[in-house]
C-alpha cells in the first residue's frame, strides 16, 4: 500500500509539472504574439520555411541533426533586409539540448565569403593539436585572443574581416557568427529568448549587418 501511494504522489507530482510546463509556453507564446503585433512583427511557433531553407545552408545546422527546432521565431522585413530572431533549441552531447538566441539575417546587399567565427573558451585552445588552428590575423593579437576564424578562403576572409569588422565583432561579445553569400547567423550560447529582449535583438541584427555591409 505505501508503494502505492508513493507511485501516485509521483504521478501527481510529473502530472502537476507538465500542466505548469504547458502553461508557461502558452503564456510565452501569448507574449510573443503581443510584443511582435506592437512592433509590427510577425510571430510564428516554428522557424518559417523560408528561414530554415536558409538555415540550412550553415555548418552550424549540419550540426544540429534532426533534433533541433524552433519553438518561438519573430520575423521583421525591410525593402532590402529580413530579420528572423528565434529561440534554437539543438543536441549539446548525446544525452543533453541546449538552448540558444539565434539572429538569421538576409540581405540582398551582402557578398560574404563562407565563414564562421568562434568564440574562444578554454577547449578551443587544444583544437590545434586537431589541426584546427583556424585563420591567425598578426596584426591583431586582441582579435586573435578573443576568436577562431575558420574558411576555405584565407585570402577572402583576411580582405573581408578588416580592423573595423574585427571591432564589431569583439563589441558585441558575439559567441558564434556564420557568414555565408547573402546571409549571415549569429549564436548567444545557453541564452533563453523572452519576449521583452526581441527589440533588442532586431536592434543587434541590424547594428551588426550595418556594419559589415
Amino acid at each position: 500500500m505505501f508503494l502505492v501511494i508513493i507511485v501516485a504522489v509521483g504521478i501527481g507530482f510529473l502530472l502537476i509539472g507538465m500542466w505548469a510546463q504547458k502553461d508557461y509556453h502558452e503564456r510565452k507564446r501569448a507574449e510573443f504574439a503581443e510584443d511582435a503585433q506592437a512592433l509590427g512583427l510577425e510571430f510564428f511557433t516554428d522557424l518559417p520555411e523560408k528561414d530554415w531553407a536558409n538555415f540550412q545552408r550553415f555548418e552550424l545546422y549540419s550540426l544540429g541533426g534532426d533534433s533541433q527546432k524552433v519553438p518561438y521565431a519573430v520575423v521583421g522585413e525591410t525593402d532590402t533586409s529580413r530579420i528572423t530572431v528565434c529561440e534554437y533549441k539543438h543536441p549539446f552531447n548525446d544525452e543533453n539540448t541546449e538552448t540558444s538566441t539565434l539572429l538569421l539575417v538576409q540581405d540582398g546587399r551582402l557578398n560574404l565569403p563562407h565563414f564562421s567565427l568562434i568564440k574562444r573558451e578554454r577547449f578551443l585552445n587544444l583544437l590545434g593539436f586537431f589541426g584546427l588552428e583556424g585563420i591567425p590575423f598578426s596584426e591583431d593579437p586582441e582579435f586573435n585572443s578573443h576568436y577562431l576564424v575558420r574558411s576555405e578562403s584565407t585570402e577572402a576572409i583576411r580582405e573581408f574581416l578588416n580592423s573595423k569588422r574585427r571591432k564589431t565583432f569583439i563589441r558585441n561579445s558575439i559567441d558564434y557568427f556564420e557568414g555565408f553569400g547573402d546571409c549571415f547567423i549569429v549564436k548567444f550560447r545557453r541564452t533563453w529568448l523572452n519576449p521583452s529582449d526581441v527589440k533588442d535583438r532586431f536592434d543587434q541584427s541590424l547594428w551588426i549587418l550595418n556594419r559589415i555591409l
